[in-house]
């Protein structure tokens, strides 16, 4: 999911080249806040087991809250992650018709 998501994120950097500071600062904090979330959730799976090697049996299994909590915060990422270009998108100097299908070509990342 990590690399999934700073992909994306470096196509934005790489397609918009920072169109705007709003794009610029939404690139960079949504790609440090997933490397962040991610660290953290893969910390606590590691740190909530004990011994260690348990992780990779049945018999040491995340939390349900904090696997609930881990995948709410993966999916509102993800939102973000399709709702930033929009944005830059919509100011493009096209017809509404050809940002309609730019704008729906970038939001087929929820499939």
């Amino acid at each position: 999911m990590l690399f999934g998501k700073l992909s994306v994120l470096a196509l934005y950097h790489r397609v918009f080249t920072f169109a705007t500071r709003f794009m610029k600062w939404g690139v960079i904090s949504t790609g440090a806040l997933t490397v962040l979330w991610f660290t953290t959730g893969t910390l606590g799976v590691f740190l909530e087991c004990r011994p260690l090697y348990t992780i990779w049996t049945e018999s040491c299994l995340p939390s349900k809250s904090s696997s609930i909590v881990f995948a709410a915060v993966n999916f509102a990422t993800d939102i973000v992650v399709l709702v930033l270009p929009q944005r830059v998108i919509w100011k493009l100097n096209r017809s509404p018709r050809e940002r309609l299908a730019i704008s729906g070509l970038f939001l087929l990342g929820i499939l």
